[in-house]
């Protein structure tokens, strides 16, 4: 039973609701906002006359004067006649630049279907120059025409080049930057690429964020077109997202790794008559850009060769990022499992005693969240991997009714297709790579499980040094309260004397008192003729009393006041206080009786 265009259309190229949501509500973080900020970059096949396309800084005088008379786009140079056939001054330029972006759009049609497979394989002999059997070089000039596009004559470049071989970049100031094109740019240049909405879905991805917020890409998006009426093949259409790793070498203590994507849009279209290969690269490294440019240097016909062959190509660059990465890791894993291994537990010699801190377990579980990416990212290629296999094998089947197959001379030294090959041999890559990334999670795993052990025995014996100062502590505070107590004793028997002492001073004072009094000037003896002495008082003897008395009072009330001051200071202040808050309520009363006097009664 035959699917609906509805069923058809719903599943394989409108975007999911949810999905267009997600991509309307991250917009403002993935776009430039700036229209004089956005830039698209375009290699294009050099046999074409794309100078009307470009920057006015960058175009010929002629060409700036042919802009003023008419706006029509020039002819290619295939329709042009012999006689005034000139070879365009195209800037034909290689330049290894930074990890960016690129964007593709293709024909006018939109056809569809659901299945599509890839032509046999062989490279052209024009590859090389040279005869033998080396590997082959890189001979000539690049293929492609830099082109700085002049974003208001967009759709008519993509007219002009529309059954060419074309790739389109976006580019990125750094990759956690937004990409530098704005929305309506954007989506203007897949409306006239006719690219499906579904590579909306791989954009959402970059853009302004402070880390990676999605470890694993979406799925490989795959749509083979055909022709509406017929139903007859007339190509494909798909889209992925490669993850890699790259080395930053940052300073500062920062990781010298960095997780990075770019994102892949293929529209191909192999009928002779209307052959297109457009190429949308988002975010596409340095390292893909130089062999992109070795792989167009050694074709003759960009649009007439295997499409298959430079996904293959951009899959072996991303892959092999990873083994240096992995190193890396197996490097720093294999130092912390040495150090825990040599570590001694209670050593007394300090030379030989190796310390595991906190910060290597911390160390050890962010190299296995890392290893946790690493074995996503993996899954993630190797997904893609398959479905490129699936897509290979319809892709030839329906390739194999092409005369210009059957009577290929080329004979692969691969077997029968060098893609098949290829891709079978990336898929076991992966699979290896991801079996080490394993073994490398469980040594972590154990590490981690041996480092938490030693790190708890490390504090076990701590905490026994520590019971054992405080049991010296212990005795030392011991022999303390023998001393204190003796000192105690001696207090108290010196204060049991004191105590003895004064009472017999008190039981002298009085006696003392008087005695002295009776030895003053006050007193005096007078001799009786009976023999005996009177004792004659003065008349001014009332002022011992007089003075002694008010300084005895006086002392007593100084004392008084020198051990109760705290107290009577206290007792000011809480006074000095209630006085304030009545007049305070004094003064609010009288204020709101003058503010109500007034009034009218």
């Amino acid at each position: 039973m035959e699917t609906s265009r509805y069923f058809e259309r719903t599943l394989f190229y409108d975007r999911s609701p949810a999905a267009d949501e997600y991509y309307e509500r991250s917009a403002d973080l993935i776009f430039e906002k700036d229209p004089g900020q956005s830039t698209i970059e375009v290699r294009v096949q050099s046999s074409i006359d794309v100078s009307f396309y470009k920057q006015k800084d960058e175009a010929e005088p002629k060409d700036r004067d042919r802009d003023n008379k008419s706006e029509s786009p020039p002819k290619s140079l295939h329709s042009m006649s012999p006689r005034k056939l000139s070879i365009p001054k195209v800037k034909i330029e290689y330049t290894e630049t930074r990890e960016d972006a690129g964007l593709v759009s293709d024909d006018e049609e939109d056809s569809w279907s659901l299945s599509s497979k890839a032509s046999s394989t062989a490279l052209p002999t024009a590859l090389d120059q040279r005869r033998g059997g080396d590997p082959p070089t890189y001979p000539g000039l690049p293929k492609l025409a830099v082109v700085d596009l002049d974003l208001g004559k967009l759709s008519g470049f993509i007219r002009h080049t529309n059954e060419n071989f074309r790739v389109f970049y976006l580019r990125q100031r750094h990759s956690h930057s937004r990409i530098k094109v704005t929305k309506e740019i954007f989506e203007q240049l897949l409306r006239s690429c006719h690219v499906f909405p579904r590579f909306n879905e791989y954009i959402i991805g970059f853009g302004l964020k402070n880390s990676e917020s999605e470890i694993g890409p979406p799925p490989l998006k795959f749509r083979p077109l055909c022709n509406s009426n017929s139903n007859s093949y007339q190509g494909f259409e798909c889209s992925y997202i490669l993850r890699y790793v790259e080395f930053t070498n940052r300073s500062g203590g920062k990781d010298p790794w960095s997780l990075r994507q770019f994102a892949i849009y293929h529209r191909f279209k192999p009928k002779s008559d209307h052959r297109c290969s457009t190429w949308i690269l988002v975010g596409a490294s340095q390292r893909t850009e130089v062999r992109l440019d070795h792989y167009t240097r050694s074709i003759d016909d960009l649009t007439g060769t295997n499409p298959f062959e430079l996904h293959v190509i951009f899959l072996d660059t991303a892959i092999a990022s990873w083994r240096p990465y992995l190193v890396d890791l197996t490097q720093k894993v294999t130092h912390q499992s040495n150090k825990a291994v040599g570590i001694t537990i209670g050593s007394d010699d300090g030379d030989d005693f190796i310390t595991i801190e906190l910060e290597d377990h911390q160390e050890l579980k962010q190299i296995e969240d890392k290893i946790a990416d690493l074995i996503l990212c993996l899954d993630s290629t190797s997904d893609t991997v398959s479905t490129f296999m699936d897509m290979y094998d319809q892709f030839r089947d329906n390739r194999d009714d092409e005369p210009s197959l059957k009577t290929s001379s080329h004979k692969s030294a691969y077997g029968s297709d060098a893609v098949v090959f290829a891709l079978k041999e990336k898929f076991k890559e992966i699979a290896y790579t991801r079996r080490k990334a394993e073994a490398l999670l469980s040594k972590v795993q154990n590490t981690r499980t041996l480092i938490s052990s030693l790190l708890e025995r490390q504090s076990g014996h701590n905490i026994n040094q520590q019971i054992s100062a405080l049991h010296s502590l212990e005795q030392q505070g011991q022999v303390e309260n023998t001393i204190m107590r003796e000192i105690a004793e001696k207090n108290s028997r010196d204060s049991s004397s004191m105590r003895v002492l004064t009472i017999i001073t008190m039981i002298y004072l009085p006696c003392t008192i008087v005695s002295n009094f009776y030895s003053t000037q006050f007193v005096k003896q007078n001799d009786l003729l009976s023999g005996g002495t009177q004792l004659e008082y003065t008349q001014n003897s009332w002022l011992f009393f007089a003075i002694s008395v008010p300084l005895t009072v006086l002392t007593i009330l100084v004392w008084y006041l020198w051990v109760n001051s705290k107290r009577l200071l206290q007792l000011v202040l809480c006074r000095v206080s209630d006085r304030d808050e009545r007049l305070s309520s004094r003064t609010w009363i009288f204020r709101l009786r003058r503010s109500f006097r007034g009034l009218p009664r």
